[in-house]
């Protein structure tokens, strides 16, 4: 027990707490969060422009695909992600080329290139953001001869210069060229 009473300037014989308030809980509180959570009614549309700004602060950040746009605002204002109001600001936005989606691709491609990805893992990440076929294939050419040279460079990296002789080692390395998505003539290649 103190000598002098507590912090606030009360005894320790007092009836309050330690600094002399007594404490009521928000009986409504929990009504008011409960009304707020169980609501019947539906939530308010958003407007266009509500939309618009959403979407411009998305953005503002990083390139999206259509598809990653029409879902984040869909997240972001609890509606479908094939609402007419989310196509009508998309469809505003590619035609004033702030979303695009050969940007989008250009972009993922060689971002996708430089983390030493291959050909069928960007195609694959480029199809799960709904990006159309014709831009895919455009974008990542198989066949260019780059993809080579690109399973030899992380090849060497992750593995060394030397060439593999025993089997185990040449199937170890194939198993994680594959992993990162090249071909099987890439991976021949980068073995050599």
């Amino acid at each position: 027990m103190r000598k002098y009473g507590n912090r606030c300037g009360l005894n320790a014989h007092s009836s309050a707490n330690s600094c002399g308030f007594i404490f009521q809980p928000d009986v409504f509180a929990s009504l008011r969060y409960l009304t707020a959570v169980f609501s019947l009614a539906p939530p308010p549309l958003p407007t266009l422009p509500a939309l618009r700004q959403a979407a411009l602060l998305l953005l503002g950040r990083r390139e999206y695909s259509a598809k990653e746009l029409a879902d984040k605002l869909a997240e972001r204002f609890s509606i479908s992600p094939k609402a007419d109001e989310i196509l009508a600001v998309i469809s505003t936005f590619q035609a004033e080329k702030y979303q695009s989606d050969e940007r989008f691709t250009e972009m993922l491609v060689r971002s996708r290139r430089l983390r030493g990805h291959g050909p069928l893992r960007i195609e694959q990440e480029l199809r799960t953001r709904g990006i159309d076929a014709d831009l895919v294939a455009a974008h990542v050419e198989r066949g260019d001869k780059s993809w080579s040279e690109l399973a030899r460079t992380i090849k060497q990296k992750r593995f060394g210069g030397a060439v593999p002789t025993s089997m185990k080692d040449k199937a170890r390395i194939a198993r994680f060229l594959q992993g990162r998505g090249f071909l099987s003539e890439h991976i021949a290649k980068a073995l050599r």
